[in-house]
């Protein structure tokens, strides 16, 4: 056998075990993110059913629940200064561009979201997954809801961004973050 055929069969052995131990770390960041969007989205579902409507729960409670660091921060590019003040207006657009997205889509009778896909992401901010979840009964032309979340330092996952496909370019915060030149 050639030295060159040689030394690529052993870099696989060798290498084996890392590829082996990133596969199974990004199978547990996939069902940590799933489990996590699971619960989300119930917490949505229990305020929907105490009477709020979808659009009322897009626009006022979802901008509240994405994450300041992976979201506001990283992907609108707010800044340290005057923080709060920035995050609270921007989550008003941030519920018009999201109820105006999802909300008749969720809004639809008999609507069930049901998961389709869900797959870790590379990422400069860190750890991230997205959780793609479609609704029944489904139409031709339909956005799915794909909810972007991030593991933090305390190993939660974090909601950072939702966007209306696979592409988290097309998350609602990332595309403020553009239209803005942050």
């Amino acid at each position: 056998m050639k030295k060159p055929v040689l030394a690529a069969i052993m870099a696989v052995f060798l290498f084996s075990p890392v590829l082996a131990a990133t596969a199974d770390y990004e199978k547990a960041l996939t069902r940590h993110a799933q489990s996590s969007a699971r619960e989300i989205v119930s917490q949505w579902i229990e305020q929907r059913s105490s009477g709020m409507t979808w659009n009322y729960i897009l626009r006022e409670k979802v901008p509240q629940a994405l994450d300041s660091q992976c979201g506001y921060r990283s992907l609108v590019g707010l800044a340290d200064t005057g923080f709060a003040r920035a995050r609270q207006e921007t989550e008003e657009f941030v519920g018009q561009r999201l109820e105006s997205t999802f909300g008749p889509l969720l809004s639809r009778p008999n609507a069930q979201l049901f998961l389709m896909r869900s797959k870790p992401m590379l990422s400069q901010y860190g750890d991230q997954a997205m959780v793609t979840l479609g609704v029944k009964p489904q139409r031709p032309k339909d956005a799915t809801l794909t909810l972007i979340l991030q593991l933090s330092g305390n190993g939660e996952m974090v909601l950072c961004d939702l966007a209306s496909s696979d592409n988290p370019q097309k998350g609602v915060l990332y595309q403020l973050g553009i239209d803005l030149n942050l």
